[in-house]
């Protein structure tokens, strides 16, 4: 007599619950699975490749990011590594692949090497460019190929191309102004690189402090920096070295700032007693000093942010005009310019 559960029909086997992604991973790497379930496995693939044929592309869209100081791309300087993060997070936001492009590879140009090559290569739709000079080859080379670029900090614009920066000559001002306000009449400015546009616009932004303040500017008290420590620290030394030295320095950066102070301590003197000092970034260390480091904040993530938009709005709508975005700078008061000090000795 035959059992009844003999004429059923075999069960059906379990289902496979997997992702698309864990799919394509499966089979990429060959893993060990039955016949019927890499077949069943392939026919999943197939039906996901069809409907999403007219949907998003698979994987994210590329976009990159340049960053050099001369020759070298250069993350050293805490401004780049907190401007990077904003821009990977507003690239995450919107699923886009963030790709970070090396250095130049030598003084000469080589368009075999270059970053339009690189760009191509890698499937980059678009690129965010911090530390370039206007001269820069690598940049005509962009602008001439028309890949969407975006610079932060550098008055870029273009079919296909603009720019992302601070307000710095008003931040600039206003850093000096409040030195004046404080009581200070000999204030002196290092200055970061002055082929760079932040460096040129904060001087532009302290002479126009001066000048508001009613203050005579004096040649000696601008002395050239690079953005770095040690130009600050340089940079200090020729000013206390000055018949009649300054009683406030203005510095292009907090790293430079940073330098100053060291330089007034090592020739014996105390902020902000002898000597006041304000900086500009807001570093996450400007307010770990000793003393505390009064700053222009910069809103560098922001910065970052603004250019990813920009840059995916370049890249996703040809036609579009590219958009300027210029983001306010706040003075941040805190020991190093005296201000509790002055209103002290006010009372």
């Amino acid at each position: 007599m035959n059992d009844e559960r003999d004429n059923q029909p075999p069960p059906e086997p379990p289902a496979i619950r997997m992702s698309a992604e864990e799919i394509s991973e499966m089979l990429r790497r060959g893993q060990a699975v039955t016949d019927d379930v890499r077949e069943r496995a392939v026919s999943l693939a197939a039906q996901g490749k069809m409907l999403h044929k007219a949907g998003p592309p698979a994987y994210p869209r590329v976009i990159g990011a340049a960053i050099t100081t001369g020759l070298q791309s250069d993350l050293r300087h805490p401004f780049f590594s907190d401007v990077l993060e904003g821009v990977k997070e507003r690239a995450m936001a919107s699923r886009y692949d963030l790709l970070l492009l090396s250095g130049h590879v030598s003084e000469e140009f080589s368009a075999e090497y270059s970053y339009v090559s690189r760009c191509r290569r890698h499937g980059i739709e678009g690129v965010i460019l911090m530390g370039f000079s206007r001269t820069d080859p690598e940049l005509m080379h962009l602008l001439s190929e028309r890949v969407p670029t975006v610079a932060i900090d550098l008055d870029l614009v273009g079919a296909r191309a603009t720019y992302v920066t601070s307000d710095n000559v008003e931040a600039a001002a206003t850093a000096v102004q409040y030195l004046h306000a404080l009581g200070y009449t000999r204030i002196a400015h290092i200055t970061g690189i002055l082929a760079s546009r932040p460096g040129i616009d904060r001087v532009l932004g302290y002479r126009s402090g001066l000048e508001r303040a009613q203050l005579p500017f004096r040649e000696d008290y601008l002395i050239e920096g690079d953005f770095y420590e040690q130009s600050g620290y340089m940079g200090m030394s020729r000013l206390l070295a000055l018949e009649e030295r300054p009683e406030a320095v203005f510095c292009s950066s907090d790293m430079m700032a940073l330098g100053a102070i060291r330089a007034a301590h090592a020739a014996g003197l105390r902020v902000p007693d002898d000597i006041a000092v304000v900086g500009f970034d807001d570093a996450a260390f400007a307010s770990m000093m000793e003393p505390a480091l009064t700053t222009v904040r910069q809103d560098k993530a922001g910065l970052g942010a603004a250019a990813c938009e920009a840059l995916m709005r370049i890249v996703e709508n040809e036609s579009g005009t590219p958009p300027v975005v210029i983001l306010s700078a706040d003075l941040v008061v805190r020991e190093s310019c005296g201000a509790a000090l002055r209103a002290a000795r006010n009372r």
